[in-house]
């Protein structure tokens, strides 16, 4: 978009360019009176660098100059694009021949008038030129407002679409999840139904660890299954913590027995420590709890070739802590200013 020059009513003054300082103010006096703001340069090099940052409404020139003749001033003028409509007044008091005057003209002059100036004419030249060229710089200053609010109506409708678009394809994940999620829970349900049953059957060491490694397993694929739930349910909007009463110490029991067996399989060493009394129940929403601990829990396990990994609990006041120590590979500063950002991870 081109850049427009607003011209703001009598606000946008008149620039006045003479050598002389006494046709500056006398210029400046009588368009003064008239109601109309004027500044002056005292040469055309002067007149270039006012114009470079500050908008007027119409220039008028004294042809006769030192260093630069109005007509070289002017011909300056027109090779800003901002200033190509900008009217030019030229004033002369010598060599008023129609050769000299149409050479006016042809560098962009809208008048041609001679000294001395008769005021009134001068005055009502001046209103007029400005005038029209106010009216111009308003009519484009509306043609480019109606084409910017054009442009943001059809920005509107296709970010609408897009809204559409994505609410859809939001719609048409959350129906697989949901989906996916109902046809994997039955199988599973009945895999860990199954090795429910076997637990309660006479079986030989060999054969309790391999139980338990794939009630663990199961397990901890219905834990993912409700990971990829959640997630839909946050994007959604609907997920909801649901408060009931538990057991602790029996929860944190159930998580250090899924774990005792990976942490043999893997040469660990894995411990519990805590504070708690047994003394009552909490009332919260157990499975996220066990949820974030599992989470915490098998990160450690992944990320720790050797050495220990401790989960430790612990009350102080009306608060309760949890902690979960390792000795694998750490994270570096970068890798934890991504943590709690969706689908990060240090080691992609």
């Amino acid at each position: 978009m081109e850049e427009h020059i607003a011209c703001n009513g009598l606000k946008t003054p008149i620039l006045v360019v003479d050598d002389k300082k006494e046709n500056l103010y006398s210029f400046k006096t009588i368009l003064g009176k008239a109601g109309l703001k004027v500044v002056t340069a005292p040469s055309g090099t002067e007149a270039l660098k006012y114009l470079l940052s500050n908008p007027v409404s119409l220039v008028l020139l004294d042809v006769q100059m030192p260093e630069m003749s109005g007509f070289e001033t002017a011909q300056m003028i027109r090779q800003n694009k901002r200033y190509q409509d900008l009217p030019i007044v030229f004033i002369s008091a010598t060599q008023n021949s129609d050769d000299f005057v149409k050479q006016g003209f042809s560098v962009g002059a809208y008048e041609y008038l001679s000294k001395p100036v008769d005021n009134q004419i001068l005055i009502n030249k001046v209103k007029l030129f400005r005038t029209l060229y106010c009216q111009q710089k308003e009519l484009e200053a509306r043609f480019l407002a109606a084409e910017a609010l054009n442009d943001a109506l059809q920005s509107n409708e296709i970010l609408q679409v897009t809204i559409d678009q994505l609410n859809q394809a939001r719609l048409a994940k959350d129906e697989f999840l949901a989906s996916m999620s109902h046809e994997l829970r039955t199988p599973l349900s009945a895999i860990l139904g199954n090795g429910e049953l076997l637990s309660k059957t006479d079986l030989d060491a060999e054969q309790q660890d391999l139980l338990h490694s794939m009630t663990y397993s199961g397990e901890h694929l219905l834990s993912l299954l409700n990971d990829i739930f959640d997630i839909s349910k946050i994007e959604a909007g609907t997920f909801e913590i649901e408060p009931t009463p538990y057991d602790l110490i029996e929860l944190l029991d159930q998580i250090e027995q899924m774990f005792i067996l990976r942490a043999q399989d893997a040469a660990l060493g894995f411990s519990f420590e805590s504070n708690l009394q047994p003394t009552h129940q909490l009332w919260g929403d157990s499975k996220r709890i066990g949820q974030i601990l599992l989470n915490l829990l098998s990160n450690s396990f992944k990320f720790t070739e050797k050495g220990d990994i401790t989960l430790k609990c612990w009350e102080d006041g009306e608060k309760l802590y949890f902690s979960v120590k390792d000795t694998g590979i750490g994270m570096s500063n970068e890798v934890v200013n991504r943590l709690f950002k969706p689908f990060e991870q240090a080691d992609n």
